[in-house]
């Protein structure tokens, strides 16, 4: 067997213990308070990260009941619409509607605002949705002269 290769793994483990040096007192457990802290800045982000996603997540669905409430109040003013086109005289007795689609709700609210040979409404449309975190509503004030509105 040849004595050489193990020759030579020896020179270089003697190499390896010359070049590393030894720490003095002072400097002992520097190297664990840098790993340390390192580790505590990752943890600090990685936690930073998951509450951002989750504000994110609530935002995300608040602007989405917001616009759900937009398209209610949106609808109240159609359904206006679409009565007042079916029956002219829908408004005499509806002033003031409200209903439920999908367990949210929608509501109108008309005034007329007639101003001498000029007639016309206003009419105030509500949509209010109500989520996980918080509930939405929107508002819509529209100005309808009579020859749309009949």
């Amino acid at each position: 067997m040849d004595p050489q290769p193990a020759r030579s793994v020896l020179r270089s483990a003697a190499r390896l213990r010359h070049m590393t040096r030894r720490l003095d007192p002072g400097e002992r457990g520097a190297i664990l308070i840098t790993v340390l802290t390192f580790s505590l800045l990752l943890v600090t982000m990685g936690l930073s990260l998951l509450d951002s996603g989750a504000y994110e997540a609530r935002n995300v669905e608040q602007r989405q009941e917001s616009a759900r409430a937009f398209w209610l109040a949106e609808a109240a003013y159609e359904r206006f619409v679409a009565e007042q086109y079916a029956d002219a005289s829908w408004l005499e007795t509806h002033r003031n509607f409200s209903d439920t689609l999908s367990g949210s709700t929608y509501s109108l609210s008309v005034r007329d605002t007639t101003l001498g040979a000029s007639p016309g409404y206003h009419l105030t449309t509500w949509g209010s949705v109500t989520g996980y975190n918080a509930s939405s509503q929107r508002r819509l004030d529209l100005a309808v002269q009579t020859a749309l509105a009949v």
